[in-house]
C-alpha cells in the first residue's frame, strides 16, 4: 500500500492538523525536534509507516495507526 493509504480514523492533532494518511503521519514524525527522533516509541512508529508504506495489509497499518497514536499522547499532541 503506498503512503496515501488511509487511517481508518484520521487522527485531528492540537495544532490544527489532520493525520489521514501515511504520508500525512510521515509528516507529523519529520516535524519533530531531533531529540525526539531518538526516543523508541517514535522510531518504532516509523518503522510501523514504512511497513506499512510498503505493502502492508491493513493490520500493519492499523498497528502503524495505534503506535502513531500512544506516541502523540505520550507529547500530548492529540
Amino acid at each position: 500500500m503506498p503512503w496515501t493509504s488511509k487511517f481508518t480514523t484520521p487522527i485531528a492533532l492540537k495544532d490544527g492538523r489532520t493525520a489521514s494518511t501515511l504520508a500525512d503521519a510521515r509528516a507529523v514524525i519529520l516535524s519533530l525536534p531531533d531529540y525526539q527522533h531518538r526516543r523508541a516509541y517514535w522510531g518504532y512508529a516509523a518503522t510501523l509507516l514504512m511497513k506499512a508504506a510498503q505493502g502492508g495489509q491493513r493490520a500493519t497499518i492499523d498497528n502503524a495507526y495505534w503506535q502513531l497514536m500512544r506516541a502523540l499522547k505520550d507529547r500530548m499532541m492529540v
